[in-house]
Parts: C-alpha cells; sequence; structure tokens
C-alpha cells in the first residue's frame, strides 16, 4: 500500500450534509431510538472540508462543531438559511484571497481563497439540498453535517 493511500485511510476528514429522523433499532436485543436516514437516501451536495463545513454553520449563526453538536430540525434549518439568503440577496459575501506563505528552505503554507459569492452560493446549495430532502424523503426531520 503507498503512503498516500494509507493517509487516506486513516485520516477521515471532511462533511457531508445529511438528513436524518429517529427510529427503534434493536442494538444488541435492545431495542433503542437512534438516529438513522433514509433506505436509498442520498446527498447531492458533495463532501466539504470540515473547516468549509465549519464556515457555512459559522456563518448561518449555528454552533459550528458539527461533531457535538448534533443533528438541527430541518424545518429551522430551513428558515435560518432563507432569511440568511434574503438578507443577503444584494450583498454577496466578500473575496477571501489566497495566500501562499514560502519559508526559504522549508514548508510554503497555501491557504486557498473563496471567490465572491462564494457563501452566498454554498448556502443557497444547502437551502435547497433541505427543501429537496423534505420533498424527496419526508421521514426526514434533522440536518446534519457528518
Amino acid at each position: 500500500m503507498k503512503l498516500q493511500e494509507i493517509i487516506q485511510e486513516i485520516i477521515q476528514e471532511g462533511a457531508d450534509f445529511m438528513g436524518y429522523y429517529k427510529a427503534q433499532r434493536s442494538i444488541n436485543g435492545k431495542m433503542e431510538t437512534v438516529w438513522t436516514f433514509p433506505d436509498g437516501f442520498q446527498n447531492k451536495t458533495g463532501h466539504l472540508s470540515n473547516n468549509s463545513a465549519r464556515m457555512v454553520l459559522d456563518t448561518l449563526g449555528l454552533d459550528s462543531y458539527f461533531e457535538e453538536a448534533g443533528p438541527i430540525e430541518l424545518d429551522k434549518f430551513i428558515n435560518i438559511s432563507t432569511q440568511w439568503l434574503r438578507k443577503h440577496l444584494d450583498k454577496q459575501s466578500a473575496e477571501i484571497p489566497t495566500i501562499s506563505d514560502e519559508n526559504p528552505g522549508g514548508a510554503t503554507m497555501v491557504s486557498v481563497g473563496r471567490e465572491e459569492g462564494y457563501m452566498n452560493n454554498m448556502i443557497m446549495a444547502f437551502n435547497k439540498e433541505a427543501r429537496r430532502f423534505k420533498s424527496e424523503y419526508p421521514e426526514v426531520t434533522h440536518v446534519a453535517f457528518a
């Protein structure tokens, strides 16, 4: 196995936008309530880095530590993201320039920027995805990055 393959296998960094609901499941012979998603569930927003997911949540005023925060009510997410989009209808999110920090004889650190309106586009995509969950998977009650 190549080093890069080993690293990719070990580091499971990133987040997907998922739709959930609570269901009763038998675990070790005992019925428990667990978060699950519908059969055949698919998200269409793609995989984000943890940092990108945090930026989206933080921009919406939601808990950006999604690993501990748990799912948010689907309708609440739709309402918050819709309000944000309406408030920023004619106001694009600021460009963040790419920054490169080169150290002679050392590592070069690159912080990849974002184009103007990037956050508007991301929030619109997740708002549309949440609405799609609601129509295609009526059992979904909550959403989260996971």
